[in-house]
């Protein structure tokens, strides 16, 4: 199926909501926003960041230092960082890109469905949000016939992907140091697949898997944060654990570009409302004010109609509709939404852009560059690659970079 068509026929993931009012704001969110991106409320983030140190703790404890000590090379989350990345939930454009970018991922599994499950990989599950948006599409366009495995070495991580699943009662397993230490509705007879959290750094994770066993790899970010070494050695592992045609998607912000909207075009897109109406009349090249800057370009107003104006609109409802307690979480978090993002956006080491060069240096040979649909779609300051491993290793496939 096209990303196109998943785009369109996505349906929500299902959650109980405590109140009528809750429920007809998951509605209200999804209509703005597409079925895609999970809705939590307030009280529900709120719920999930309180779990997470108590689930972390057990975790930590279950380390053996020696068994993980080695191949700590990717960015490990600190509390503060997960809570910045659960905060996503209050500021849905990145989740767009994300949703994007995982459509991708399960698009390329498209005539690989004939090996039985499908085994799909993700690398680095941050606070859970990609990790549920990936096993919505999977859950819907592969049916029950797949396996999702998600690999972080965080615990912080790990805890907080575990709490959002649970909230959307998705069955899921912990493993650390190679053995099952939580697992919640993983039961023989879950009418859900079940998702494997795997606390391990990427590269030792990848080591566990037989070679061409994987179907498609897939990271919202994550591996953009590893030293250029240690990401070829990432790929290198990937080639061996995927299966000839597989493919690896990877997503990450552009150092050059940073988001910082100013705040009076903000509140005044906010009292306006239609915002998508209205921003949907510029052309692609005015969409974006961009204004120059050390080290890089910043981009200091949004007006695109997917899903920048949409996130502008639903202020707006929330304003118009008396939720002013939640308009307020939305407002304070936005700000700090923005300044994590710059933050991240200092520690990435491997753009995807930059993928490209680095699949040359590894054997054009062995890899191709997939072209991607979703390139018009995303914002200016994230970029997505999907590469594939060629079928025909000995270099006759048709489209090698």
């Amino acid at each position: 199926m096209s990303v196109d068509a998943m785009i369109r026929n996505i349906k929500p993931l299902r959650t109980d909501y405590s109140s009528e009012r809750e429920r007809t704001l998951a509605q209200v969110f999804h209509r703005y926003f597409g079925a895609g991106i999970p809705f939590l409320p307030p009280r529900e983030l709120d719920r999930v960041r309180s779990e997470i140190p108590a689930v972390a703790a057990r975790l930590m404890r279950s380390l053996d230092p020696s068994r993980t000590s080695a191949g700590q090379e990717e960015q490990t989350w600190t509390m503060e960082a997960i809570i910045a990345l659960l905060e996503k939930g209050y500021n849905p454009v990145p989740l767009w890109s994300a949703f994007l970018s995982a459509s991708l991922c399960v698009a390329g599994l498209e005539g690989l469905s004939g090996r039985g499950d499908l085994q799909v990989l993700e690398l680095g599950c941050g606070a859970g949000w990609s990790t549920l948006i990936l096993y919505n599409l999977l859950r819907q366009f592969a049916g029950e016939r797949f396996v999702l495995h998600s690999v972080d070495s965080s615990p912080y991580a790990i805890a907080s992907t575990s709490r959002m699943l649970s909230h959307f009662h998705i069955p899921y397993r912990i493993v650390v140091n190679g053995e099952e230490v939580v697992s919640e509705g993983a039961q023989a007879g879950a009418d859900w697949p079940t998702v494997t959290l795997r606390m391990q750094p990427f590269t030792s994770a990848l080591d566990r898997y037989n070679a061409d066993s994987i179907g498609a790899a897939y990271s919202n970010h994550a591996t953009a944060y590893l030293e250029p070494s240690a990401y070829r050695t990432v790929i290198e592992k990937l080639y061996r654990v995927l299966i000839p045609g597989g493919t690896f998607t990877g997503e990450s912000l552009d150092p050059d570009f940073s988001l910082r909207p100013g705040k009076l075009f903000v509140l005044g897109a906010v009292l306006r409302g239609r915002n998508r109406e209205r921003f949907s009349r510029f052309p692609p090249e005015q969409r974006y004010e961009f204004k120059a800057g050390e080290g890089g370009y910043k981009i200091i107003r949004v007006m695109r109609d997917e899903p920048s104006a949409a996130f502008l609109d639903w202020l707006h409802y929330l304003l118009y509709h008396g939720h002013l307690g939640i308009l307020g979480k939305y407002f304070g978090v936005l700000q700090r939404s923005v300044g994590a993002q710059r933050k991240m956006r200092s520690w990435v080491r491997v753009p995807s852009r930059d993928l490209r060069s680095m699949i040359e240096e590894a054997g054009p040979q062995r890899w191709q560059v997939v072209s991607s649909p979703i390139d018009a779609l995303l914002p200016p300051y994230i970029h997505t690659l999907q590469i594939r491993k060629s079928i025909n290793p000995g270099g006759n496939d048709e489209t090698h970079v």
